[in-house]
């Protein structure tokens, strides 16, 4: 899996996401960019050595115009595009995951509640989200000659034909 990404806005989550990577046996093929205009040169590398590329919310490397040129690239090259936003998906992003933000708000409810009960904020654990919101895009699985699975279709929010 390969990644694009600029050290000074994403490099703390590629960290985390490279260990998670060792832990699963995944192979992390990373790239850092430190302004827009390496993009084009960075993809057009990157996309020779990778089998799937996942984009990080990073702004140094995802604006409108870079995101088409990443994704034609990819498409060209019969490399599957995964991201943690669903909005790019009608784009041609393969795949979307993120978190279900109604029920952040729901998680930050939660947490004012306790605090408001009496419980100290330093004494709240940290909380990840509980749902996700999964969206596919079957018009560029078709070209990429990806097969969705039921299970994962059958799970999907919303799926673009």
């Amino acid at each position: 899996m390969g990644v694009l990404y600029d050290s000074k806005m994403t490099g703390d989550t590629i960290t985390r996401v490279i260990q998670a990577a060792k832990e699963c046996d995944l192979k992390l093929i990373k790239k850092d960019v430190f302004s827009p205009k390496e993009v084009p040169l960075a993809i057009k590398r990157l996309i020779k050595k990778i089998d799937v590329l996942w984009l990080v919310a990073d702004t140094t490397v995802i604006s409108y115009q870079s995101l088409q040129y990443i994704l034609e690239i990819a498409l060209k090259a019969k490399v599957p595009v995964i991201a943690q936003a669903n909005y790019v998906v009608e784009m041609g992003v393969l795949i979307g995951l993120e978190c279900d933000y109604k029920d952040i708000g729901m998680q930050s409810r939660e947490l004012v509640c306790k605090i408001l009960e009496g419980e100290k904020p330093v004494n709240l654990q940290t909380t990840v989200p509980r749902k996700t919101v999964l969206t596919i895009n079957r018009k560029v699985a078709g070209a990429l000659g990806v097969k969705i699975p039921f299970y994962v279709s059958r799970r999907a929010h919303k799926i673009f034909k």
